[in-house]
């Protein structure tokens, strides 16, 4: 029987920390997935070709290809924790008031996830050559993404603005007592089997 990977999406409007939680997970071993977007942002950028702001539709499938890229490569033994997913994709899309593509919601349907973090915004707010939203405009994407992921049938939870380390103490906590109800309802399952 082939291992279904445990995924952990890092959800949030910008300057949430999403970036920096992720990074500190990776350094104490766990295996991460960085933000597809920032990535291919930058590499517009520095080709000068910004396809983000001249058609968001075709920005946005190259968007979900290189998130399935990344999740492709998954180890499925390992937990992992990702920074944004597709489903942040599709409420992108109806931020810019673009009706997301059939194949873009088959793809968010069909690409799950163990649960969804979703990081409430730090004390501060930065915008740089990528994050280019004022404040109201990140609430908004903000709300968006929690919307978003609802429709898609998960419940997210939620991680206030914390320090870093109580952050990471707070979502291992939470990964660990889903692990530990998920053994105990797959022994009952096994019990009502038998």
């Amino acid at each position: 029987m082939e291992t279904k990977p445990t995924k952990y999406v890092l959800t949030g409007g910008p300057c949430t920390g999403k970036t920096t939680t992720i990074n500190h997970l990776g350094k104490m071993g766990y295996q991460t997935i960085q933000e597809a977007a920032s990535l291919l942002i930058e590499e517009e950028i520095k080709n000068d070709i910004p396809l983000w702001k001249k058609d968001i539709i075709a920005f946005q499938k190259k968007l979900i290809l290189k998130q399935i890229e990344f999740e492709s490569q998954i180890n499925p033994e390992k937990i992992t924790f990702i920074d944004r997913s597709i489903i942040d994709t599709i409420a992108y899309c109806k931020i810019f008031k673009t009706e997301p593509t059939k194949e873009f919601v088959h793809l968010a349907k069909t690409h799950t996830y163990t649960n969804i973090f979703v990081l409430d915004f730090l004390n501060f707010y930065e915008t740089n050559e990528i994050r280019l939203e004022n404040k109201k405009i990140a609430k908004k994407i903000h709300q968006t993404l929690i919307n978003t992921y609802t429709e898609f049938g998960y419940d997210p939870i939620f991680i206030p603005a914390l320090e870093l380390s109580d952050r990471i103490n707070f979502i291992l906590s939470k990964i660990s007592t889903q692990a530990v109800n998920h053994f105990q309802e797959t022994r009952h399952q096994t019990r009502l089997n038998i």
